[in-house]
This record gives structure tokens, C-alpha cells and sequence, in this order.
């Protein structure tokens, strides 16, 4: 099975990527979301506070 990976950039192109390159690339994303959303912790910051687009 294939994953559809959606690219938001120039682009905005998709491309089918094999599964192991999907949970690699699905994997490094979240560990960078988790360090942000951490680092936002840490300065006293709450994501509820703040404006959603």
C-alpha cells in the first residue's frame, strides 16, 4: 500500500512515497512537531491563548 504524501510548498504537488520512506519521513516530522510544540512550553506560552487561523 501506498501513502500520499501532500507537499505544501511551490509546488503544492502529492507523491506517492513507499510505506518505509512514509513512516521515516511521518516520523521525523513529529519528533520536529513535538520539539517545537515543547520549546513553546518552556517560554510560558499556552497553544490555547493563542489566535488560530
Amino acid at each position: 500500500m501506498n501513502n500520499k504524501l501532500e507537499v505544501i510548498g511551490i509546488d503544492h504537488g502529492r507523491s506517492d512515497i513507499d510505506d518505509e520512506y512514509f513512516a521515516i519521513i511521518k516520523a521525523e516530522i513529529e519528533d520536529f512537531v513535538d520539539k517545537v510544540y515543547n520549546s513553546i512550553r518552556e517560554f510560558g506560552y499556552s497553544l490555547k491563548t493563542i489566535r488560530q487561523r
